[in-house]
């Protein structure tokens, strides 16, 4: 094999790319006050050397498409003229754009923009960013990090609870632009949240969104993720890092639609004892669309539970991977957890892989783990049919019928109302 097709060689000649990007970038980059973080995480991405379908958490999904594009560099400025949104789905909304805060577009209290937080948030920010994230298993998190100048905090107190919509757009000046999206949300002992966090491609590109989520003693936490890109050739590598104190309570869910490359990672620790948290996900792919989602639950504490229902569909010649691994530390007795990975195949073209894990190190547990790849019932869609139902129609009910139980459990109304019509929608096409 050649130098040129070598995948090795490819993939250090993209991450020499971004480097050379960054340098071009950050002499003219907003914040100075991110320069030694941005600097630091430039110098990691620059050492590593960047996964392929050998490393283990990439097994499934090849990154090679990606090392072969010519990746383009961020849009230097703001451009959100013409942008109109759907009405805000909480009191607080932050809007960015391309990465940049959008404040025309924004209101509320709730939560801030990095660009314009004051030095005891920045204090807080110093703090915490990047300190949730295991630095060797999250390559693209240190892509995102050294192109790091602005992002939402969200900081919430015991005495004022938040509701919060963050939105990030990516509208791009030019065929796969780059923009990167970060979110910092901390949460003080007995405090409470609501957040949803929402992805938007108005042009195909690549994006990289990381989240990180600290918890205090007793803090309670509703976080919904969103993720239904448009654009088929667009590219989106997004994360989510949440660190539970005692007694905390985390429901986190995310809702996701493959494309040409959609990559999620999910990682949950469990630092105190008597901490809880229902992780569930929805994932579709269909056409040549990939999704390919990793879950990492870190049981670190004794007297922990947590719930992970995940449910996936594939259609035409979509792909859609999972895996799953609960880790059960030495010291983390009376754990109770439980993993469910149930997938539908609406086509005998598509492609679903999944793998559950279970790595136990305590001896009083209570833990379980299920996959299960389907297809739909040929009664039941009989039975639709024999009704006057139109077989696409019914395929489409069917489908939706596996996740509605999911969707259901989404407390925001305005939320959940335009998650069942973009899905219904989708099912109805591709079963169509």
């Amino acid at each position: 094999m050649s130098a040129a097709t070598n995948p090795a060689d490819v993939a250090e000649a993209f991450r020499d790319t971004l480097i050379q990007q960054w340098q071009a970038r950050e002499p003219h980059t907003a914040t100075p006050w991110l320069a030694l973080q941005r600097r630091a995480e430039a110098d990691t991405l620059g050492a590593m050397t960047l996964p392929g379908r050998k490393h283990e958490m990439w097994k499934y999904t090849s990154l090679l498409p990606l090392y072969q594009s010519a990746p383009q560099a961020s849009n230097d400025a703001l451009n959100a003229q013409g942008i109109e949104l759907p009405e805000a789905l909480a009191p607080t909304r932050l809007v960015f754009v391309d990465g940049h805060y959008a404040e025309a577009l924004s209101h509320g209290d709730g939560a801030v923009a990095f660009s314009h937080t004051d030095a005891q948030a920045r204090e807080a920010l110093s703090r915490a960013l990047g300190r949730q994230i295991a630095a060797d298993r999250h390559w693209f998190a240190h892509w995102n990090a050294c192109n790091l100048h602005e992002g939402a905090l969200v900081q919430v107190s015991a005495s004022t609870p938040q509701d919060v919509e963050i939105v990030h757009i990516h509208r791009g000046d030019r065929p796969g632009a780059q923009s990167h999206a970060r979110v910092l949300v901390l949460l003080d002992d007995n405090s409470e949240a609501r957040i949803i966090e929402r992805f938007v491609d108005l042009a195909p590109g690549t994006v990289t969104g990381v989240s990180e989520v600290v918890l205090g003693a007793d803090a309670r936490l509703h976080y919904s993720r969103v993720a239904l890109p448009t654009h088929s050739e667009h590219r989106l590598f997004g994360s989510v890092h949440a660190h539970l104190a005692r007694g905390a309570q985390c429901a986190l869910r995310t809702t996701a639609i493959g494309t040409a490359l959609h990559r999620q990672d999910i990682h949950c620790v469990f630092s105190g004892e008597g901490a809880h948290a229902d992780i569930d996900g929805v994932m579709f792919s269909d056409a040549r669309n990939q999704l390919d989602t990793r879950l990492e639950v870190e049981h670190a504490s004794a007297h922990c539970t947590s719930n992970e229902t995940w449910r996936g569909l594939a259609a035409g010649q979509g792909a859609v991977s999972f895996n799953g691994r609960i880790h059960i530390h030495e010291d983390a007795q009376k754990t109770a957890a439980v993993l469910s990975n149930k997938n539908l195949l609406l086509s005998k073209r598509a492609q679903i892989n999944t793998k559950p894990e279970l790595e136990i190190y305590a001896d009083d547990v209570t833990c379980a783990h299920g996959a299960t790849i389907g297809q739909l019932d040929p009664d039941q869609l009989y039975y639709l049919q024999s009704r006057g139902i139109p077989r696409a129609d019914a395929l489409g009910m069917l489908s939706f019928g596996f996740i509605n139980e999911l969707l259901q459990s989404e407390p925001n109304e305005a939320l959940r109302e335009r998650l069942e019509a973009t899905l219904r929608k989708r099912f109805l096409e591709v079963t169509a």
